[in-house]
This record gives C-alpha cells, structure tokens and sequence, in this order.
C-alpha cells in the first residue's frame, strides 16, 4: 500500500485559491499586498515550510475567499490554513489548550518542546485548535486595558514574526513579560490604565516566545 502525504499547506492555499478563480497577483492585491512578490511564498512549500499559515493572514484571506469558487469556499476551510477549527453548530468549547507558567513560558524557547507544552497540568477550553498553542494567566496591571490581572491569554509558539502594535510574550533575563510590541525604535509597551508602567527599551535583539492570539476574560 502506498502511503499518501497529506498536502502541505502551501498546497491548500494555492487549491483555494484557484477555487475561488483568482490569480496569485489579484488574491494578494485583496488582501493588502501591493503586488504578488510579497505573498508568493506562503503558496511555494520550498520558501515556507512551517505547519500552518499565520492567523493574521488566515482572517484576511477569510475575508475575500469565503463564499467564492464551487462548491462555495466556506469559514472552516480557510480557518484550517492556520490551525484553528471550530466544530459548526456547537456552542461550547471543544479544545483543551495547556496552561503555563510565566516561569515555563520563560523558558520554552530554549528548553521546552511541544510535547512539554500539551502535558500541560491544567487545560483551559477554547474553539480555537492548534498544536502550538498555550495559555498563560496574567499577572500584573501593565497590560489591564488589553488583559486584567487573571484573565487567560492564548499565546502560539510558532507565531514569533514581529508586527508594530501587535501584543507578544517576550523573555527579558530568563523570564516572559506581556507586552505590546512597537518599532522604531524597537520597544515593548505596556498598555494600562494605571501608572508607573513604562516602556522597556531592549539592549540587545528581543527574544520573542509567541505572539498573543487572544485574550479571555470570562474563563470557566
């Protein structure tokens, strides 16, 4: 029996894409791009060869790829592009994502794999589903208008690209601090509504752990 590899997902984006009868240059206009140079690689399984597509530009190609094509392009399609699902019609969650410590997400870049990170003690349920997320309680006001203390952020470890304005975990002397991330210059921002909460200046290259993909207040 020959064994079939499933499609890489440069293979189902570009299938899409083609269901939906738009040219690789017209899907990147849509979703923002100038011209197709700036988007090609997430179609060649060569120049990108990561599991899943980030989320930012999974919800943009929702955007303009849902409902076109035959049979219609549907939500859950274009969702599965970044690893996340939701199961229709069901109004609970249906996934279980690990909960962290800041200490643990300290660490994880360097000395913790995926495996440590889904043996997570306690797991905290969500629509979203993805291998390399994880969650984190927040400690602290620095963040309050983004994540009141206690509140669970869901954070993914292969999602370390940089974007101004967009909130990350960094690791700052071993430890992970929640942040806002701004550029020029690079710096990590607090976004409170309390003071004393200042702006921290890296001195040397900051060390991204995973890019926060959603905040939850109301947790079970």
């Amino acid at each position: 029996m020959t064994n079939v590899q499933p499609h890489h997902v440069t293979d189902q984006l570009r299938e899409l894409r083609d269901r939906a009868g738009l040219s690789m240059d017209a899907l990147a206009r849509e979703i923002g791009y100038r011209a197709a140079s700036g988007y090609q690689r997430y179609e060649s399984a060569e120049h990108y060869r990561r599991k899943y597509l980030p989320v930012e530009l999974v919800h943009k190609l929702a955007g303009v790829l849902v409902g076109r094509g035959r049979p219609p392009i549907t939500r859950d399609e274009v969702l599965a592009l970044a690893g996340l699902g939701v199961v229709v019609g069901s109004t609970a969650p249906i996934f279980n994502v690990p909960v962290l410590s800041w200490v643990q997400a300290g660490k994880l870049a360097e000395a913790m794999d995926s495996q440590q990170v889904q043996d997570g003690a306690e797991k905290i349920p969500t629509y979203y589903k993805r291998d390399s997320l994880f969650a984190l309680r927040v400690r602290g006001g620095s963040m309050n208008r983004v994540a009141p203390e206690g509140a669970v952020i869901l954070c993914d470890y292969e999602d370390r690209s940089l974007t101004d304005g967009r909130c990350y975990i960094f690791r700052i002397d071993g430890d992970a601090t929640f942040k806002r991330y701004r550029a020029n210059p690079d710096r990590l921002e607090p976004d409170s509504a309390e003071s004393g909460h200042a702006a921290i200046f890296p001195s040397r290259g900051l060390e991204v752990v995973a890019r926060v993909v959603r905040v939850i207040i109301d947790n079970p």
